[in-house]
């Protein structure tokens, strides 16, 4: 038997027409026999059965209609089915009851909100979340993506470079980041945000994806027509910024350029490709950034400048492109796998 809920209309005022319900029901607790069930709709879940999960979430509810662990577990299932409506009404009902569970629930409905088009409640959801959990990194994560939806590229900023604050190994952060700056026009950042993804996740589909961006954004602003001058467009400088990020780029393109002279032209792509990140990684004095730099500049340039310092940028060179289909890359990485070793627990150890 399905149980049926009459929703709550005591609600908290919000601007616009969605409002979000006051958290003014009390949440019962389960019982033995319905934690029991919950766990077995969890393994259910688990193993992509997620229409039987929902029927053992529906018997708890039945038996307790206020029961909120069940209403999120039951909104998280019907995501994973596709049926996002749905989910969106069990979340937002659980939030008119106080329960430990209300920040998980906002952020799913902020989630099913974006997915429904409906990103200015998804805001609102996510924005009530932070109020609960103002540290947790996948609200402002969320949000980020929400905001580069509709095009609000400095909000979207702001809320991927707390989200990368909170927890620098997301890798989705790396990511979403990189798409805002790319929109921004800001180029080294965006290099420098795909490294440090591929370094965290170097073989997955989306490392395919990043590598191949990576690899435009390196050859972009450096031009040669047919034999004459060699063209170099400095995008960090375009809205007159100053920092250290400009400065990186100028010696990189710089490097870049030198890609047209002749006796360049000796030089294989591999070397060409580690001779621009050994210049990219050195570029800036990282003991100086780290004194006055921002954190971006913190978390990305004197990161890859104490990299080169410890010896490890060949390594990481190849490292990052370990999903590239090539055999001498392939080759590399065989013949230096305790070079790749001592790299990664580099990583690891690294402050």
């Amino acid at each position: 038997m399905k149980y049926l809920w009459i929703l709550t209309v005591l609600l908290v005022s919000c601007s616009g027409s969605f409002q979000i319900p006051k958290p003014s029901r009390q949440a019962v607790p389960s019982t033995a026999e319905q934690k029991e069930k919950i766990e077995r709709g969890i393994d259910l879940h688990d193993q992509g059965k997620f229409s039987q999960a929902v029927a053992v979430y529906e018997e708890v509810l039945a038996a307790n209609p206020a029961n909120v662990f069940a209403m999120y577990e039951i909104a998280y299932s019907l995501t994973r089915l596709g049926n996002t409506q749905a989910s969106l009404d069990h979340a937002i009902h659980g939030l008119g009851y106080e329960s430990p569970h209300a920040s998980k629930l906002a952020i799913l409905a902020g989630n099913n909100s974006d997915m429904l088009g409906k990103t200015e409640q998804a805001i609102k959801l996510y924005q009530y979340a932070l109020t609960i959990t103002p540290n947790d990194h996948m609200v402002h994560y969320n949000m980020g993506v929400t905001y580069f939806g509709q095009k609000n590229l400095e909000a979207a900023e702001a809320s991927f470079l707390r989200s990368l604050e909170l927890n620098p190994a997301h890798a989705s952060t790396h990511i979403g980041l990189a798409e805002v700056y790319i929109d921004m026009g800001k180029q080294l950042e965006a290099i420098f945000l795909l490294t440090k993804f591929l370094i965290l996740e170097p073989n997955t589909r989306r490392a395919s994806t990043a590598l191949g961006y990576l690899e435009k954004l390196m050859a972009a602003g450096v031009s040669q027509e047919g034999k004459g001058e060699v063209t170099v467009n400095l995008f960090g400088a375009l809205g007159g910024e100053s920092n250290y990020f400009t400065t990186a780029e100028l010696a990189f393109k710089l490097t870049r350029s030198m890609r047209f002279t002749e006796d360049d032209g000796k030089i294989s792509e591999l070397d060409r490709r580690l001779k621009e990140f050994e210049m990219l990684f050195g570029a800036v004095n990282g003991d100086k950034v780290k004194t006055d730099g921002s954190f971006l500049e913190k978390y990305l340039l004197a990161y890859f400048s104490d990299l080169k310092d410890a010896g490890h940028t060949e390594a990481c060179v190849y490292y990052i492109h370990q999903i590239a289909d090539h055999k001498d890359i392939q080759k590399w990485l065989s013949e230096n796998s305790v070079a790749i070793g001592h790299f990664k627990k580099w990583h690891r150890d690294y402050p």
